[in-house]
């Protein structure tokens, strides 16, 4: 029997994961509480059900306030900057991955939380139940987000339940967010591609899935008060072949061409999980094929 609650607060709600969770919740019968660092869109600002705040996971007071007041059963936390292209850009990256963090965890601690999901990233690598072993700055932060999770559970009475999550991909996703949408993006314009790294290989996972774990994470009776699943498929594809039969499914004009000069040494070479962690803890698996979500992606952009 899953763990009952009234209410959520969903950080970073209106990004390309949170908007889908909280469409998904939109019916329900708890009530939904969207958290963004600027104004919200008109679609959740006007949805029943939905109450929308705007605030900084890096602004501590108002933080504390916020879930003071509205003392949800639960938090996902799903606020975070990936930015490494500088030296501005890591640090914004450490103070909202890092910092932010702490402030969420500190702020439900002291507001009566029951649980906060926490979405971590499979750029910490390392298998789940190994130490981290980040080589970059984000991939740090979000390692250090878990090593928060797990402190403040250990002394605090939260349960943290902790996704480590794979490469995201699904309809409606801006180009700048990944091989996927930039592929799609370019191949729908008739243009060519040269995706960075190409032979890197990445575990690709379709939002639907994401969200479908994240729900059951809210809801799993879990028996320690920290726990962390990959959320994944399991299957590497590498950079190049993903983008050869994106421009095969649209039969695009435009072409893979050879690769950009991208430091490749600054991105781990092969990321690949294992979702049994995920299935044994809430019973989730992923369901979207592969060619299905391909589909998708590309219908969305026509």
């Amino acid at each position: 029997m899953g763990r009952e609650h009234d209410s959520v607060v969903i950080t970073g709600g209106t990004g390309f994961i949170g908007r889908r969770l909280t469409e998904a919740l939109l019916g329900s019968d708890m009530a939904v509480h969207v958290v963004s660092h600027g104004e919200p869109p008109p679609t959740l600002r006007d949805a029943d059900g939905v109450r929308t705040h705007v605030a900084d996971v890096r602004d501590r007071s108002a933080v504390t306030d916020l879930l003071g007041r509205v003392a949800p059963d639960t938090v996902v936390h799903l606020a975070a900057r990936d930015d490494t292209g500088s030296e501005r850009g890591r640090f914004e990256t450490v103070e909202t991955n890092v910092m932010g963090t702490y402030n969420v965890l500190s702020a439900a601690a002291r507001s009566g939380v029951e649980r906060v999901v926490y979405a971590s990233s499979a750029y910490r690598r390392g298998a789940v139940g190994d130490e981290p072993s980040p080589i970059d700055v984000y991939g740090a932060s979000k390692a250090a987000g878990e090593q928060l999770c797990r402190a403040v559970a250990s002394q605090s009475g939260i349960d943290c339940v902790v996704p480590v999550v794979h490469t995201v991909y699904g309809p409606s996703q801006p180009p700048t967010d990944g091989l996927v949408p930039a592929a799609a993006a370019a191949a729908v314009a008739g243009e060519d591609f040269a995706p960075n790294c190409p032979d890197h290989v990445r575990d690709f996972v379709h939002v639907a899935d994401v969200v479908a774990f994240l729900r059951a994470a809210m809801e799993a009776d879990t028996e320690r008060s920290f726990e962390r699943a990959e959320v994944c498929s399991g299957r590497g594809r590498r950079v190049r072949a993903v983008a050869e039969r994106i421009y095969e499914v649209a039969d695009a004009p435009g072409e893979v061409r050879p690769a950009s000069d991208a430091d490749c040494s600054r991105t781990p070479e092969t990321l690949v999980g294992d979702p049994s962690g995920a299935a044994a803890l809430c019973d989730w698996s992923p369901t979207v094929d592969w060619e299905t979500g391909i589909e998708q992606v590309l219908s969305a952009r026509r």
